[in-house]
């Protein structure tokens, strides 16, 4: 009884150890998952600090590189800023500024191909800022223009203006294709209208449209234009323009008294000065 009671003893001794060294085996093995965790979870923020660190320095790398290239395009070194504009978008892929000046730089080159190519990838840049989409879109159509492709610009134009209607000076871009590059003068006037609907202040829209309302004799509107474009131009070009087409719409209508002063108004520009003697000469002004 006492030898049974002896084994039972044991048997319960054994089993309770059995017990803690199982216990204690899970407890090891979750204490070992864990620190697996930790340690996955620590290389993971270790890795993405590295790789924040490494694009801030391509970042500042590409920077550097950017700047390089303006600087060579200002200089009229354009094979050089193509190099400098592609080093910096080696180290920043997702650098929008540095394609549309790249595009800029090729289209001094006569590269069109690749100077559209890059307008493009700046135009498209996922999570682009619309500054720079706007500004490639408008090199692209300018683009077009120089090589005499007026539609491709219309439609590059029409494109972009889908989505952003009230671009006034997108849409004058494209008025002014449509008067100056397909002929289409009636077609054109509308649009200008349209350009000034979005911005009263658009001097250049006046000047356009003096100068159509001119030509298709309706001075009177011609007229209203020039004063209001001169009111609001702030360039001494355009205001010069501004008052030369504002004096041939006086002359046209018969008053000549307004065209002498505005024709002198626009001899301050060399560009005009010419034709504005001629007339004045014409109109017995000394």
């Amino acid at each position: 009884m006492k030898s049974n009671l002896m084994y039972l003893m044991a048997l319960l001794l054994i089993a309770l150890f059995s017990m803690n060294v199982f216990a204690q085996d899970n407890a090891d093995e979750e204490y070992q998952r864990k620190l697996e965790a930790w340690k996955k979870q620590k290389e993971e923020i270790e890795r993405q600090n590295q790789e924040k660190m490494n694009a801030m320095g391509a970042q500042k790398g590409a920077k550097a590189r950017f700047k390089a290239g303006n600087d060579y395009f200002k200089q009229g070194d354009y094979a050089a800023a193509v190099r400098e504009f592609q080093e910096a978008i080696k180290l920043d892929p997702n650098y929008q500024k540095a394609y549309a000046n790249l595009g800029l730089a090729y289209r001094k080159l006569g590269d069109f191909q690749s100077a559209v190519a890059n307008y493009d990838k700046a135009i498209t840049m996922p999570n682009g800022e619309k500054e720079v989409v706007t500004t490639a879109i408008k090199y692209k159509a300018t683009l077009y223009v120089d090589t005499k492709e007026f539609k491709k610009a219309i439609e590059t134009m029409d494109a972009y203006l889908k989505d952003n209607p009230n671009d006034d000076e997108v849409i004058y871009l494209k008025a002014k294709a449509m008067k100056d590059g397909l002929g289409q003068l009636k077609e054109s006037i509308p649009v200008f209208q349209d350009a000034l609907a979005k911005d009263a202040n658009n001097a250049k829209a006046h000047l356009e449209l003096v100068s159509a309302y001119n030509i298709t004799g309706d001075f009177d509107s011609a007229i209203k234009h020039g004063l209001q474009g001169i009111g609001v131009s702030r360039d001494a070009e355009t205001t010069a323009a501004l008052n030369f087409e504002l004096a041939d719409a006086y002359r046209k209508s018969g008053n000549n008294a307004e065209a002498i002063k505005y024709y002198n108004n626009s001899k301050t520009s060399r560009r005009w000065r010419e034709s504005a003697e001629y007339w004045l000469k014409n109109l017995g002004s000394k």
